[in-house]
């Protein structure tokens, strides 16, 4: 070989060794890249939500991460990039779980670390890859991204937190539309804009070549639409705003006594007690002193309603003033100052929360006898028993007895009751680490059912249930005329959880246009308008306090929100349906459908 090609030979070698240093730095620099546009997208988010409340961030703070998943040719990596948006945002505003438990957080983590890529996934499965970055695509994604929220409230694993709509809770003006298109309306509206404008920054900035300034249209392109479509909806919001403000200031269809008979006077009583250090007679006295503190200091003859908070008396109340009570009753010195309370103001009911239960016979009948309820009281401490105990809230009348009650049907996974009981058969020390982690073993209360009040029946959502919208729909439609959620977030010691499970009574108000009474042992508590507004403030949150307010039930109309319910969800699927099968195979499938089933049909008749 001469020296010529040797040479040639070397030079081909060095060209290649550069050429793949060069591939290997790009895509060094193309993961970095990436690494920060999704941890960019996680900040971002993060501000947008409490406590710092920057809520109009939400509006973009998905366009980076939205730029890495078009651009990223990895899938792997795409579940990587996600999972680290993931990782960062929701250990930041989930970071108060582990007082509950040192494994709480980590569990949660593992369950959104599992199931947040899959929309994702799927997104790159079935979008179309030859208009990369198309307006199709667009609609794809927002819809996509909008029926993995809804798909996350359900299972025994219900966690809604963290969904970007709840990030606008003090935008009033933009979520006045919820009483149409509820929440997850507001989430595509906000997946369609983030959508929009990281497809309009590819196409138009950091990819010019695919889409040239010349073809560029100035005056309707798909950010032009995004726009319209916010402003569209900060203009109904608007005027929803004014139109209830202008209702609560001026009630002129309602005469003096119609207004004296339909108004409410309200007392919302924050004890801020701490149940998470040992229970005991001292500790008894001490819930025992704040509630009826509070209560007498705001004390009126006007008074229609006290509102407690959840877990205010830790005791079987109805059944232990219907046996006539036990030496380690906490019901009895409670029962008394309701009856001395209700001969000094006997049009007051109080609504509290407390422990009740059920003992069914085989036939499912709910048992009367007294040999089983106090095998109840044997097994409050056990987590696997055949009594149904409930989170309760009892609506109790001057004379003390309860004249109503509900209960909590949206249960927290591992902390209020275990999904898997027949676990506990095979690995028993399970239940054993359950219960050092006072993790409780209450049952769903299934009955929807309103609480008879003088003044109007009432929806009852104890803490869990205000997180999801149907409820509080259903209790509407069953003829609640206000709803009152009572609550115990002070378990975190966080503000920030308190303002997020806040957050979600806002939406509640305004879904169904009714006022909602929140009351939290320790906040956040306020009279909510159905505007989303509150009336009178909110009390500061970790203080003893109380407050007095006064409302006329908006009860009425119903919104198109509560008739309907999620009919967005239905549109939304609908618009998938026709983006990845286009309009003419939408109406072609159905027919190919039936001609198989015809066709199969056949066949079996032939061979029979």
């Amino acid at each position: 070989m001469n020296k010529e090609n040797k040479s040639a030979i070397q030079e081909h070698g060095v060209n290649k060794a550069n050429l793949s240093r060069k591939k290997s730095q790009g895509k060094t620099a193309s993961n970095v890249t990436h690494f920060f546009l999704a941890l960019t997208s996680a900040l971002l988010m993060i501000l947008a939500f409490p406590e710092f409340n920057a809520f109009y961030l939400a509006f973009f703070a998905l366009v980076p991460l939205f730029i890495v998943l078009e651009m990223e040719r990895s899938l792997i990596k795409v579940v990587i990039w996600v999972e680290v948006f993931v990782l960062v945002f929701y250990l930041y505003l989930l970071y108060w779980i582990e007082t509950f438990h040192p494994l709480a957080l980590p569990g949660v983590l593992l369950y959104l670390l599992l199931i947040y890529p899959i929309p994702f996934i799927f997104y790159r499965m079935v979008k179309r890859s030859h208009t990369k970055y198309s307006f199709a695509n667009v609609i794809l994604l927002s819809c996509i991204l909008t029926l993995f929220e809804n798909f996350r409230n359900f299972g025994f694993m219900k966690f809604p937190y963290g969904n970007i709509a709840y990030s606008q809770y003090e935008f009033l003006s933009f979520i006045q539309i919820s009483d149409i298109i509820g929440p997850l309306g507001i989430s595509f509206i906000l997946y369609f804009f983030n959508a929009c404008l990281a497809s309009f920054i590819l196409k138009v900035i950091l990819l010019p070549k695919t889409y040239s300034f010349s073809k560029l249209k100035i005056i309707f392109n798909r950010m032009t639409l995004a726009f319209l479509v916010v402003i569209a909806v900060y203009i109904y919001g608007d005027n929803r705003l004014e139109f209830y403000q202008f209702q609560e200031n001026n009630r002129n269809d309602l005469t003096q006594e119609e207004i004296e008979a339909k108004r409410i006077d309200v007392a919302l009583i924050q004890p801020w007690f701490d149940y998470n250090k040992p229970w005991n007679k001292e500790r008894k006295d001490e819930l025992y002193d704040k509630l009826t503190e509070q209560t007498l200091k705001v004390s009126s003859d006007d008074l229609d309603l006290i509102v407690w908070p959840e877990s205010a008396i830790l005791d079987y109340y109805d059944y232990q003033i219907k046996s006539n009570f036990n030496q380690l009753s906490v019901a009895r010195e409670f029962y008394d100052f309701f009856k001395a309370y209700g001969k000094q103001f006997s049009q007051v009911h109080f609504l509290v929360g407390s422990s009740d239960f059920e003992i069914t016979n085989s036939s499912g009948k709910v048992s009367k006898s007294n040999e089983h309820a106090r095998s109840a009281k044997d097994a409050k401490t056990k987590f696997f028993s055949e009594v149904k105990k409930y989170n309760s809230s009892l609506l109790i009348n001057h004379e003390g007895e309860v004249v109503s009650k509900s209960g909590k049907r949206n249960l927290v996974a591992f902390a209020e009751y275990f999904p898997y009981k027949w676990v506990f058969d095979y690995v028993p020390i399970l239940e054993k680490f359950l219960n050092e982690a006072h993790a409780s073993n209450f049952s769903p209360y299934l009955r929807y059912e309103t609480l008879a009040f003088p003044k109007g029946n009432f929806g009852s959502l104890i803490c869990y249930d205000s997180v999801f919208p149907e409820l509080s729909r259903v209790l509407v439609l069953k003829g609640a005329k206000f709803l009152v959620v009572i609550t115990n977030d002070a378990w975190s010691y966080s503000v920030k959880s308190e303002v997020i499970h806040y957050s979600f009574s806002i939406f509640r108000a305004i879904e169904n246009r009714r006022h909602v009474i929140r009351v939290g042992n320790a906040g956040v508590t306020s009279l909510i308008l159905p505007s989303g507004k509150t009336k009178g403030g909110v009390l500061d949150v970790f203080v003893e306090d109380s407050m007095v307010s006064e409302f006329i039930p908006n009860d009425k109309n119903l919104t198109f929100y509560s008739l309907y319910g999620n009919i967005i969800l239905y549109i939304i699927i609908f618009f998938f349906m026709i983006n990845y099968f286009g309009l003419m195979g939408l109406l072609v499938l159905p027919w190919r459908f039936f001609r198989k089933v015809v066709s199969l049909f056949r066949k079996n008749k032939t061979v029979s």
